[in-house]
Formats: C-alpha cells, sequence, structure tokens
C-alpha cells in the first residue's frame, strides 16, 4: 500500500497506480490512513477499504489487552466497530482486518467523516486517538466511492 500524506492536522489526498488515499493526523492526536483500489486497478482487492490507525505519542497497544473491535466515534453522536489488530513489528500502528461482514462500517465510517468535525478512536473505553476531520470531507471523496457497496 501507498503511504498518504499525514502532517500537522491537515487532511492530505493521493492517487497512484490506481489506489486512491486520505489521511491526516498529528503525533500529539494520532494519524489515520485510509486507502482503496479502484475497481479498473488491476489489483484482486480492488474496492476493499485499507485502513490504518497511528495511535497517540505516548500510547502504546498490546495485543493481549487489545479489543477485537476499535469504536470510531464522529462527534460524539455515531459509532462503528471495525475489526483492527496490531502492525507485524509495531506497538503503536493498527490496521483494519477486512472482512465482507464489516466493509459497511468501514464505508459508514468514512461517510460520516466527511460530514463531521472530529473522529476519536477507542480500545475499550481507552481514547487511542482524536483527530479533527476539518478538511476531510474533499480528501475522503474517492476513496467512499471507491469502497464497493
Amino acid at each position: 500500500m501507498i503511504a498518504s500524506p499525514a502532517l500537522a492536522q491537515d487532511w492530505g489526498t493521493d492517487f497512484n497506480m490506481g489506489t486512491f488515499a486520505a489521511g491526516g493526523g498529528s503525533p500529539a492526536n494520532g494519524y489515520l490512513n485510509l486507502e482503496c483500489a479502484g475497481e479498473g486497478s488491476g489489483f484482486d482487492f480492488a474496492g476493499q477499504p485499507f485502513i490504518a490507525l497511528t495511535v497517540i505519542d505516548g500510547e502504546q497497544l498490546d495485543k493481549k489487552s487489545l479489543p477485537d473491535e476499535i469504536t470510531f466515534w464522529v462527534d460524539d453522536e455515531q459509532s462503528y466497530l471495525l475489526p483492527m489488530s496490531i502492525e507485524e513489528g509495531s506497538t503503536t500502528r493498527l490496521v483494519y482486518d477486512y472482512s465482507a461482514d464489516t466493509v459497511e462500517q468501514a464505508r459508514g465510517l468514512v461517510e460520516a467523516m466527511r460530514q463531521g468535525s472530529i473522529v476519536t478512536a477507542k480500545a475499550d473505553e481507552n481514547v487511542i486517538a482524536s483527530l479533527d476531520l476539518e478538511g476531510s470531507n474533499d480528501t475522503l471523496e474517492l476513496v467512499e466511492d471507491c469502497i464497493a457497496p
């Protein structure tokens, strides 16, 4: 997968080899990167979202105490549960465990983030990231459109 820009709180977007990417965040608030390969990309995972979350500075993840699902709250009104696991070799980065059963949650999260002002990720009740969504609407549009319904 490609790395999307994620400096400060700014949201950025990229398109490379048929893959749409969007991301934003900061060390103090965590980083969120989302990617999706388009139908014409030739990839066998076309339409499947890739979501990676880097937790806030100072937070360390432990496989033994990590819940099976991370709760993403958009504006403290809408919640989305995504199965995520710790990226191999990391203690600070989670990746979405894609399944056809949860893709609607992922798509709903991206859609809500486009309209929201803040997204907070929680492992149980522990806040592991909280990102301002200002400027994310346009950057997330292509990723949302790419995710297969």
